[in-house]
């Protein structure tokens, strides 16, 4: 198909699709029996929900198509299969249409004007069938088979146009046929920041806002290459901030990568690549976001940016914070105590933390129930205020353990850390049981269920304060919980 052809098709694919939905509208108005339809009512709205979803995901809004409409339109095949699709959605709706329309039309018409017999007990005492009775009557005599094959047949098209053209495979199909940015890597490192971050920046935004796409797939169109190149990504990432205004990107933990650079000059550096950021952002409104401590490097790079704003923040500014977060963790763990002692154990470690959460998180297992007050406070008291002992003392405490419960934690902490994507507590629990020396997976060593107790004991005990689980799902059972290293460092 000729380009300007192509485009005309295009357009026309919208108007269709607008006049599909006028059609369903036009269907939808009518009201049926409250009882014999209410399925069909409930299964015509869902399938309208995915047909207008579908609608707007693959770019169309207001009878138009946007620039930045899903890639798989520009097949001419495809458009043409998908226009020929939503003919048949107006059809079988416009058929609905007239469904509803004769069946009310026959439950108005006076009993003498058809030959309808009426029971005489459904009639009311008048002696004349009342007007709901007789379309509950022109309704079984063919009205509900026919609704029942057009709710079907539509629900059947409106899978097929999900099928041809994916709305959920929108915001993949670039990152599917052309990857921003170097392969996986763990997402630890340091240079996961450096290397992945901008292109994950363009990721969300591109996701979002269908200008940030087609500047995206414009690019795209024009490389040959099936990785973009670390320039090609800066450049895409200065094209969107000038084109998406006020956008905001949020910056934590590189004074964590600090030390775990190759280099501390070239752009390969924390400070390099912080330079970059801010000299795109420069003369356009969007924002950066950077949590960070006071290191030189960090501050020296912002302090040189033309417009910054610093806040600087204290342990007298988090103290409610670590405070609340210091008695969740004593209420959770020494809940047979009265609750003086948990005030006065809860304000001891806040104290203790100076303002780190992630110091009360690591040092969570050293309250144990049994203990009196004195031994909690002495233990709290003797735990030095740095997190390098807290990863000490828990590499420690593994290291001990017997040797099979040690193996264990050691195969629990490599998933959690070198996994491309956070397991599911389902997940790793298969994982761990994966080695070299098996040609069988031993599927008999697999617990009955997934459950709390089974999260508690055998993923994340063996591993001390490292391991947290996150619940991301809906789900009410725990397995799709996933399994995160506490911190990155």
């Amino acid at each position: 198909m000729e380009p300007v052809g192509l485009a005309v098709g295009i357009a026309g694919l919208a108007g269709l699709f607008s006049t599909c939905l006028e059609v369903v509208e036009k269907v939808d108005s009518y009201k049926n029996f409250k009882h014999d339809s209410h399925s069909l009512n409930v299964q015509f709205q869902a399938e309208k929900r995915r047909f207008e979803q579908w609608g707007s995901a693959v770019g169309i809004n207001k009878c138009a198509l946007s620039g930045a409409h899903h890639p798989a339109l520009d097949d001419p095949q495809t458009l043409s299969t998908a226009k020929e699709l939503l003919s048949l959605i107006q059809r079988v709706c416009a058929d609905a249409d007239d469904t509803a329309s004769e069946t009310f039309i026959l439950g108005d018409i006076g009993p003498a004007k058809r030959e309808l017999s009426v029971p005489k007990h459904v009639q009311p005492r008048g002696g004349a069938p009342s007007k709901s009775v007789r379309r509950k009557i022109a309704w079984s005599f063919g009205g509900k088979a026919r609704r029942t094959a057009q709710v079907v047949q539509f629900g059947v098209l409106v899978q097929l146009l999900h099928n041809i053209v994916p709305p959920r495979q929108r915001e993949k199909y670039l990152r599917r046929t052309w990857r921003i940015g170097k392969g996986p890597r763990p997402w630890t490192s340091a240079r996961f920041a450096r290397e992945r971050l901008p292109g994950n920046y363009l990721h969300q935004v591109m996701t979002r806002d269908d200008v940030a796409f087609s500047l995206v797939r414009k690019t795209w169109l024009a490389q040959n290459e099936s990785v973009a190149t670390r320039a090609t990504i800066v450049r895409l990432f200065q094209d969107i901030v000038q084109a998406v205004p006020s956008c905001t990107f949020v910056l934590d933990g590189q004074d964590e990568c600090a030390w775990m650079g190759d280099g501390r000059n070239g752009s390969d550096s924390v400070p390099g690549f912080l330079e970059t950021l801010t000299r795109v952002v420069t003369g356009c409104t969007a924002r950066i976001l950077v949590v960070s401590r006071n290191e030189p490097d960090i501050r020296d790079v912002i302090g040189d940016a033309s417009t910054y704003l610093q806040l600087e923040m204290s342990t007298e500014d988090v103290r409610s914070d670590t405070l609340q977060y210091s008695r969740s963790i004593v209420d959770r763990k020494l809940q047979k105590k009265d609750d003086t002692t948990k005030t006065d154990i809860a304000q001891r470690m806040a104290d203790r933390s100076n303002g780190q959460f992630l110091w009360l998180k690591l040092h969570e297992d050293s309250l144990r129930s049994w203990k009196n007050k004195t031994q909690l406070e002495d233990a709290i008291d003797k735990t030095p205020p740095g997190l390098e002992h807290a990863y000490e003392r828990n590499w420690s405490r593994i290291s001990r353990l017997p040797e099979l419960e040690k193996h264990r934690a050691y195969s629990l902490l490599r998933w959690a850390a070198f996994a491309l994507r956070p397991l599911t507590a389902s997940e790793i629990t298969e994982a761990v049981l994966v080695n070299g020396e098996d040609d069988e997976f031993p599927i008999d060593e697999l617990p009955n269920y997934v459950d709390d107790d089974y999260i508690d004991n055998e993923i994340l005990r063996p591993c001390g304060s490292l391991l947290e689980t996150r619940d991301t799902s809906t789900e009410a059972f725990p397995g799709p919980r996933t399994i995160h290293l506490t911190h990155f460092t």
